[in-house]
């Protein structure tokens, strides 16, 4: 055989080519296990995480686990529930540290520092999305009240065919919220919010829909309107307005 190549050992080549099948195969069958186990776990496949990762760098392992933490996390927050403690900002500034990869380690202190520190905040951040929510309304609209919430809020740009904005969408979710508080019942479910109640209708070929607190109306023009159905509601929301902005609203007559 070393008569064929004589400056090199065919046999030597062989054997190495050997072995290097051999590990190749062993590492194939560790990452389909990995890959298996992150599927049951629901954290998706891990063909995305490696897609872009160069696997002989000294940074690959590390980069990879940025990325499983940031799935990780991604998806306690959306089983925990732990997103209903939210606003849509708390809400947006998660989802931009999952998509960056900027995620804490996923470990019980960073997770029960989390959901304390989420918990904690549940007051600050309901009042934060009723503050944001008034901020969005356009004054172009006469059915705005600059100083406070009436009856009637006119939403600009909600919603384009038949899709809703997210920020639009997001800041009626934390009405809602606000409103399940004052009344006592269960913080709704993120997953069932007013984007899904939205395509849903739209699905119906309908261009409104009503739940316990308002009735939501959108047009062609993309604006939608929306009619609280309670006026001790709209007083809530004006004093937490109040709170925050105690010069904005009249005095009391």
């Amino acid at each position: 055989m070393s008569e064929i190549v004589k400056s090199l050992s065919i046999e030597n080549l062989i054997n190495q080519r050997a072995a290097i099948a051999k590990r190749l195969e062993s590492a194939s069958k560790l990452l389909k296990e990995a890959n298996d186990i992150a599927q049951v776990a629901g954290l998706g496949k891990l063909d995305y995480l490696l897609r872009h990762i160069d696997v002989f760098s000294k940074d690959w392992l590390p980069t990879m686990s940025r990325g499983l933490d940031a799935s990780a996390w991604k998806y306690l927050m959306h089983e925990s529930g732990l997103r209903t403690f939210m606003d849509s900002k708390a809400r947006n500034q998660w989802d931009t540290i999952i998509c960056e990869r900027k995620t804490p380690e996923l470990n019980e202190t960073n997770i029960r520092n989390t959901f304390a520190d989420l918990y904690d905040s549940r007051q600050k951040l309901l009042e934060r999305g009723v503050i944001e929510c008034f901020r969005q309304l356009s004054w172009e609209h006469s059915t705005n009240l600059p100083q406070k919430f009436g009856g009637r809020i006119i939403l600009k740009k909600f919603c384009h065919t038949y899709n809703c904005y997210g920020r639009k969408s997001d800041a009626l979710d934390d009405l809602v919220r606000v409103f399940s508080v004052l009344h006592s019942r269960p913080e709704p479910d993120h997953r069932n919010g007013i984007s899904q109640r939205f395509s849903e209708a739209s699905n119906l070929n309908k261009m409104e829909f009503m739940n316990e607190y308002f009735i939501l109306k959108w047009f062609k023009n993309g604006n939608a309107h929306v009619k609280f159905l309670n006026l001790a509601d709209i007083e809530k929301l004006n004093d937490i307005l109040a709170r925050h902005y105690p010069n904005a609203l009249p005095p009391p007559k």
